[in-house]
């Protein structure tokens, strides 16, 4: 079971950044390292469920950007602190379970999300040409999200001088992921229906402020 705690801040980023992808690296706590790993994790400022764009022509490349300093300010500081952690090969593994872990959950809530999004029982339900839309951007944001995990991982196993030389370009790499993940979700909401896409932001509000 996710905790009430965890829930609440977890759900409202989630399904915000549509990322699947916590910022901060959460670890459940009944896993080996977890009651340590906790302080790991720092939930994002509150950005609602909605959008930040008033429109298709004016996308808030400032606000995406300062979304992805932010989420990466934070996976970097949660980088840094699990590897404070890691103490011998053991700690190495704990941690990496623990993370794949998290990660699965996230699957869970990102499949939540999609069937939020396709349900017929929403007023104003998908239309096919939308519906094929929505494949589209479920292969660009996974290919997005799988970059950030595998940048996460690699973090991990660096040596403490390889860190040091590679946590530049690795914060880079990563800003530039959550930026462009933001930009495509804006991207994709305008090209649904102005009520299938209110509809939806609705439904997920509203299921948010209940699942808390």
């Amino acid at each position: 079971m996710l905790k009430t705690g965890f829930l609440s801040s977890f759900l409202v980023l989630f399904f915000w950044s549509n990322l699947t992808n916590a910022s901060s690296i959460w670890i459940p706590e009944e896993l080996e390292l977890g009651k340590e790993a906790k302080v790991c994790y720092k939930p994002l400022g509150d950005w609602g469920t909605g959008m930040i764009s008033k429109n298709s022509y004016e996308l808030e490349s400032n606000s995406f950007q300062n979304f992805a300093k932010e989420s990466t300010k934070l996976r970097m500081s949660s980088i840094t602190c699990l590897r404070g952690l890691i103490k011998k090969e053991s700690d190495l593994t704990a941690i990496l379970f623990g993370y794949e872990t998290s990660l699965s959950r996230e699957n869970h809530l990102f499949l939540l999300e999609i069937k939020i999004l396709t349900s017929q029982e929403r007023d104003f339900p998908l239309t096919p040409l939308e519906t094929k839309s929505v494949k589209d951007w479920i292969e660009t944001r996974t290919l997005l999200v799988e970059g950030i995990r595998n940048l996460t991982r690699d973090s991990l196993y660096y040596s403490d001088k390889d860190w040091e030389n590679k946590k530049g370009n690795l914060e880079e790499e990563i800003r530039a992921r959550y930026g462009s993940l933001v930009r495509e979700r804006e991207k994709f909401l305008f090209g649904l229906s102005i009520e299938s896409r209110a509809s939806y932001l609705n439904y997920l509000a509203k299921f948010t402020e209940n699942s808390i």
